[in-house]
């Protein structure tokens, strides 16, 4: 568990800061900038798009009196890909706008199941 939290909180940025400055050599600060800005909005428009999809989908299933269990494990991954957007990175962002992906929430649907 400390080795997990050790590799989210130091070696995630370090990785992030070395990919915005190789990725600055080669199309310059300003494009850099807008891709990291970019990427977070883009995040964020996705995850409030699947947010709201997936609050329709339980309500619907909830009135139909199927339990929305599902359904409550992806709002909780849209909303942890979420978390991910203040973290100015390019991979971060990247990683936080493909969680609200239905293909990709299959798969940490699995690996949220599955214990350590």
């Amino acid at each position: 568990m400390l080795a997990k939290l050790f590799a989210a909180f130091v070696i995630v940025p370090i990785l992030e800061i070395y990919i915005i400055i190789k990725v600055g050599t080669y199309i310059g600060a300003g494009w850099t900038i807008v891709l990291v800005i970019g990427t977070a909005f883009l995040g964020a428009y996705l995850a409030k798009m699947q947010g709201a999809h997936t609050m329709m989908k339980m309500r619907a299933n909830m009135q139909q009196g199927i339990p929305p269990t599902n359904d409550i494990l992806d709002a909780f991954l849209i909303f942890a890909a979420g978390l991910v957007f203040p973290d100015a990175g390019i991979s971060d962002g990247y990683s936080g706008s493909s969680g609200p992906y239905s293909c990709n929430q299959a798969a940490h649907q699995v690996l949220a199941a599955q214990k350590d």
